[in-house]
């Protein structure tokens, strides 16, 4: 099963705690980083103004009758 995927909601910088680098993020970038801190989805958010990212949803697959729909 795989694990959980999350998409940027808010621009942010992460450093690498091993090796010091920096990271950018930018609303709607995919977040695959460790998810260690609370605030990282809090609503809240380390300074009040909302989680920096959230769990990305899958589509709901359709449902098919297998005949396609005629509109009159």
């Amino acid at each position: 099963m795989a694990g959980k995927q999350y998409e940027v909601v808010r621009a942010w910088r992460r450093t690498d705690p091993k090796t010091g680098d920096d990271t950018n993020y930018a609303p709607g970038d995919v977040y695959d980083g460790p998810v260690d801190k609370p605030y990282l989805l809090d609503s809240q958010g380390p300074d009040g103004q909302g989680p920096l990212i959230a769990e990305k949803s899958t589509p709901p697959v359709a449902a098919s009758s297998g005949t396609p729909s005629k509109e009159k």
